[in-house]
């Protein structure tokens, strides 16, 4: 990934959009997608802090940081630099989709919270929805996020905001 690219560090994902390193949150990713005629449209959009200094604790689950934060930098990264190098790894994960390769065993493999008891809430911000709660299995193959609940049964969660309960681990 492009932010290990300048920091060194090890990124994690927190389901199904956050990435975070050394716990603390550097990017978000969006993706929409929708059928245009005969045509599948996508767009996404990332959101990476790059020059953010000395983040302040928001009271948030995870607190933010930045490339330079993480790279002891004294001075400003070049964003040129960073799109750049981000550019080239899209371009290569999308090279390896259209070759039919699986980027899930990766995605899976950097995944924060598997493995431990967390909390979905799948309201809005402006609504209450449904909560599920339980251990964190796995993702599907359309990235629905897996989780035993106590009573044994097996949910899909398509989106939502997760909440550990319980940290195992580095989990």
């Amino acid at each position: 990934m492009a932010v290990e690219t300048f920091t060194g560090s090890t990124v994690q994902i927190k389901w199904p959009n956050d990435v975070l390193v050394n716990g603390k949150k550097i990017c978000g990713v969006i993706a929409e997608g929708s059928m245009l005629a005969d045509a599948f449209v996508g767009i996404l959009g990332i959101g990476l802090n790059v020059n953010m200094r000395n983040a302040a604790d928001d009271g948030r689950d995870y607190q933010a940081t930045s490339i330079r934060e993480l790279a002891g930098s004294l001075g400003a990264i070049d964003r040129v630099a960073v799109l750049s190098v981000l550019l080239e790894k899209l371009n290569e994960v999308y090279d390896a989709v259209d070759r039919g390769e699986s980027i899930m065993p990766e995605w899976r493999g950097r995944l924060k919270m598997l493995g431990s008891e967390i909390s979905v809430s799948m309201g809005t911000k402006n609504s209450v929805g449904d909560v599920v709660s339980g251990v964190a299995e796995d993702v599907d193959e359309f990235g629905r996020l897996l989780i035993r609940e106590s009573n044994g049964t097996l949910r899909a969660v398509a989106s939502g905001e997760v909440t550990t309960r319980v940290n195992r681990g580095d989990g």
